[in-house]
């Protein structure tokens, strides 16, 4: 086993427009790639609407659903913690894990996403890393 990664949905895996939602180019491609490779993904998500999310879950490409890449589903309002509560990356955990191996796992726990004052936040007051998406458009100055 690779490690543990914890990945944000909104801003990270999906966009967002007028219509709904969509996955992002290359999405189903990574979380793929990232199983082969040996790691457990984890969805972990600030909402205080649980069915929005996982109908967000049943998003198709190639007749791979979303939700199947996920060995386990974090939702804030379910736990009742949120992210940038570290509490929330330990309970991230406990969704594929028991108690005792949440913190052996920890120093093997990646958190990413695409908002600094949440998802990495969270990550860095855990104490595990954590990798920045960084989906904005760059601004250049001229």
């Amino acid at each position: 086993m690779a490690g543990y990664l914890i990945l944000d949905l909104k801003n990270t895996l999906v966009e967002s427009s007028v219509s709904g939602y969509s996955l992002r180019k290359g999405t189903l491609e990574t979380l793929k790639t990232l199983r082969e490779e040996g790691w457990v993904l984890i969805l972990g998500v600030n909402s205080s609407n649980p069915q929005k999310v996982y109908s967000i879950l049943k998003l198709e490409e190639g007749g791979t659903i979303l939700e199947s890449l996920f060995d386990g589903v974090c939702i804030s309002s379910e736990v009742s913690c949120k992210k940038p509560d570290p509490q929330f990356i330990k309970c991230a955990l406990s969704k594929v894990l028991n108690e005792p191996q949440v913190e052996e796992a920890l120093p093997n726990t990646y958190v990413a996403g695409g908002m600094l004052d949440t998802d990495i936040l969270a990550g860095q007051k855990a104490g595990v890393k954590t990798v920045w998406i960084n989906l904005l458009p760059s601004v250049s100055s001229s």
